[in-house]
């Protein structure tokens, strides 16, 4: 996580992103088990999305972060949300 403080999370806020949650499961570490890590961005405008996407298609840095984190990460994936209005 260290690595995700110095690197990704200060070019995320510069994309608007802002870090809701971070956890983690098991919440404690354990030798034999692989973590999961959970992070929660909110993205406050919809243009903002789009902008963020852009952005870091065109930055390598997000794509050097990525590889540089591969050995500790085994998968990984997005998933998209908004309000859910009734």
């Amino acid at each position: 996580m260290q690595c995700f403080e110095a690197e990704y999370l200060p070019a995320a806020e510069k994309r608007k992103m802002v870090l809701q949650l971070r956890s983690v499961s098991p919440p404690v570490e354990l030798d034999e088990q692989v973590s999961q890590v959970f992070l929660l961005w909110q993205i406050n405008e919809n243009g903002d999305f789009w902008s963020m996407r852009k952005e870091a298609k065109v930055d390598s840095s997000v794509a050097e972060f990525w590889q540089h984190c591969e050995p500790w990460v085994e998968t990984r994936s997005r998933t998209v949300l908004s309000p859910y209005e009734s």
